[in-house]
């Protein structure tokens, strides 16, 4: 594999990692005066936001199973994260399009060629993946239903 792929991947590892941990960071500091029982309904949301840095650093140190948690986390990341701005009613169309932009970018770059080579992805990869999605799905949303 390229250098410059080598170099790539770790930085968009970094920034999965960094991303995912801004977000616990700004939701605990929000939640700071809410009852325990709100915190409580969130606590899918930051399992998620933990899934996430977790698939950066297993992704950071080359191991498949971060690609195969990273793939599914972004690509319901940048859904969601649209899905939710459109429902809160207040649209920031900046971070909107920054987080929407970088979660395809992200997308685009790791299924490229060199990586579904070098973590020898296979048909059963496609199935765990396609099995992670609904779980985070039913996640996100049984934060958004209770």
């Amino acid at each position: 594999m390229n250098r410059i792929w080598l170099l790539f991947e770790k930085i968009f590892a970094v920034i999965e990692i960094v991303s995912a941990g801004l977000f616990i960071y700004v939701d605990c500091v929000n939640e700071r005066d809410q009852p325990l029982s709100q915190i409580l309904k969130d606590t899918n949301i930051h399992v998620l936001y933990i899934l996430h840095v977790v698939g950066g650093i297993l992704l950071l140190f080359n191991k498949k199973t971060g690609w195969i948690i990273s793939v599914p986390m972004w690509a319901l990341f940048v859904i969601g994260f649209d899905i939710l701005s459109f429902s809160d009613g207040e649209i920031d169309w900046t971070v909107l399009i920054l987080f929407s932009i970088m979660g395809i970018a992200f997308l685009v770059f790791i299924l490229q060629k060199p990586f579904l080579k070098k973590y020898q992805i296979s048909k059963k990869d496609w199935i765990i993946i396609a099995g992670i999605a609904p779980v985070i799905v039913i996640f996100a949303c049984w934060h958004h239903l209770f």
